[in-house]
């Protein structure tokens, strides 16, 4: 299963400490065929999205998953998204995340 939409506010802790993630609603099983149409903002969290799934070509996979906790641990280090925020417009963002 891929979760899809990996970020810190999807990370519970309960009383005893132990870490659950939580929000499954772009949870999936592994799919085999491209995201095409379907709208960027439907595929995820925009800041913590891999750069594959910007483009009609891409697809959800636990490489997808991966980039989205690396964001999240690089937030929990640095106090900022690697890539710049939600307050950012979608051209400016997708630009960072796929070159930068």
């Amino acid at each position: 299963m891929i979760h899809g939409d990996i970020r810190p506010i999807n990370f519970l802790v309960d009383e005893y400490g132990i870490l659950k993630l939580a929000d499954f609603k772009f949870t999936r099983k592994i799919p085999k065929k491209a995201l095409g149409d379907c709208p960027v903002l439907e595929r995820g969290t925009t800041p913590y999205m891999a750069p594959e799934l910007f483009t009609p070509e891409g697809v959800h996979s636990f490489q997808s998953d991966f980039w989205a906790f690396g964001c999240v641990l690089y937030q929990m280090r640095r106090g900022q998204l690697p890539f710049g925020d939600s307050t950012m417009k979608l051209p400016a963002l997708q630009h960072n995340i796929r070159y930068v």
